[in-house]
């Protein structure tokens, strides 16, 4: 799931996996290729509670 911010052009601001309870209310489901772009793009984005990067194999 990607959690995206407020206001215009409503940034990315974190990555999580479907049944994580940090992720916020702005969250929309994305595939497996855009969760690895995303990530790739900037690894600050991960969540820190569901480590989905982890699960992915980025790290």
């Amino acid at each position: 799931m990607v959690e995206q911010g407020i206001g215009v052009g409503r940034r990315v601001v974190a990555v999580h996996q479907g049944w994580c309870p940090m992720s916020g209310k702005r969250t929309s489901p994305i595939t497996r290729d855009e969760a690895l772009r995303l990530l790739g793009e900037d690894t600050e984005r991960t969540c820190l509670q569901c480590w989905l990067d982890t699960d992915l194999g980025v790290l």
